[in-house]
């Protein structure tokens, strides 16, 4: 069905549009998940490294596709599913793999599936793309823009919708696709027209930023409890002193990041800001920086400043300009997003793998 063998110069997988790397992935966690008979939810992650010792790939290559393949940080839609302490956006590493399990997604089984010809094709490398390069602690501060030719994805429900046009007859039905989301939520900047055209384009990710306004003055601390001050003036003390304690709260407005550019441990933004704030002179004093990023709530990092009329939006500019704040990669979609849609939806094929694909829709 997929004509095109090859999206920036690496091979692609004609039933899935998957790169042979993550087939290979998928393939070895489900040996590690069949165990004679059965075939297991999910399996210890050296089971599935072993298995991909003979696929071509080092240990270290394993784990990272293993880790990127499953974190919902690097990916828009995860072919693994994982169990144990998987690391985080954060920057926080993985468990040793003997504290770790791994196994496929309904995604992932549904990949397996079409590459194998259990089904009908299905397009995951529109719905996916190509995972973006880790950028983490390790990296210099200076790092460059991700090098390279990757493959944007539009997420599940956007290219379900640009089939559901194409099987309609509607003219151009790329024009459904939205700019490609970041699974970071990233702000991503992207000559859009030029892209679904098909022409190799340049795209800037950057960090999402909100505001978080100044706090209203607090009220004074509550004083002694009655049952104190009776103690006291029962002892015949003439003075005394009171301490209340509450948590700090800073007197002006707070930067608020909730997005990264995809493939950024947060970790490595918030050492950049800390850095920075002591050394790169910012436009207004900072007060603190603090990393509220969870699995849970995602990206949420804020940058504390102490005066009630701090210029945020100058704060904003300096924040973008830190390596760790922006990446720029060269999307391509050979050929135009109207063509590869068009090979995707055969009207004369079955299409029970589309039919699944749709089932997994959020």
């Amino acid at each position: 069905m997929i004509d095109e063998p090859e999206v920036g110069g690496a091979p692609v997988d004609r039933r899935t549009g998957l790169r042979p790397t993550a087939l290979a992935v998928l393939r070895a966690v489900d040996r590690a998940c069949t165990w004679r008979s059965r075939r297991l939810k999910t399996a210890p992650t050296t089971r599935a490294v072993e298995q991909l010792g003979s696929s071509g790939l080092t240990e270290d290559e394993a784990r990272a596709l293993l880790c990127a393949l499953g974190q919902p940080w690097r990916t828009l839609h995860p072919l693994l599913v994982h169990g144990g302490n998987w690391g985080s956006a954060e920057g926080d590493e993985p468990a040793d793999d003997e504290f770790t399990r791994v196994g496929l997604s309904p995604l992932g089984r549904l990949a397996l599936d079409a590459a194998d010809s259990r089904c009908a094709p299905v397009p995951l490398g529109l719905v996916l793309g190509d995972v973006h390069p880790r950028r983490s602690h390790g990296t210099p501060a200076a790092a460059t823009p991700t090098t390279g030719v990757l493959r944007p994805g539009f997420g599940l429900g956007p290219v379900l919708d640009a089939l559901d046009a194409v099987r309609s007859g509607v003219p151009g039905p790329s024009r459904v696709l939205p700019v490609p989301p970041s699974p970071a939520r990233a702000v991503v900047d992207v000559d859009l027209s030029a892209m679904l055209a098909g022409e190799p384009t340049r795209a800037r990710l950057g960090c999402r930023f909100d505001v978080v306004p100044a706090p209203a003055v607090p009220p004074p601390p509550p004083g002694p409890p009655p049952e104190v001050v009776a103690a006291v003036r029962a002892r015949g003390l003439s003075s005394f002193g009171w301490v209340t304690y509450g948590n700090r709260q800073h007197a002006g407005p707070s930067l608020l990041i909730t997005g990264a550019p995809t493939g950024v441990d947060i970790g490595l933004l918030e050492d950049q800001l800390r850095e920075a704030a002591q050394t790169g002179h910012p436009p207004v004093p900072v007060a603190d920086v603090v990393n509220e990023s969870t699995d849970r709530v995602g990206v949420r990092v804020l940058v504390h400043t102490d005066h009630p009329t701090a210029d945020v939006d100058a704060l904003r500019a300096w924040t973008s300009t830190l390596p760790a704040a922006t990446d720029e990669v060269t999307w391509h979609l050979p050929g135009g997003a109207d063509a590869e849609l068009r090979r995707w939806r055969d009207p004369t094929a079955d299409d029970d793998g589309l039919r699944r694909l749709a089932s997994l829709r959020a």
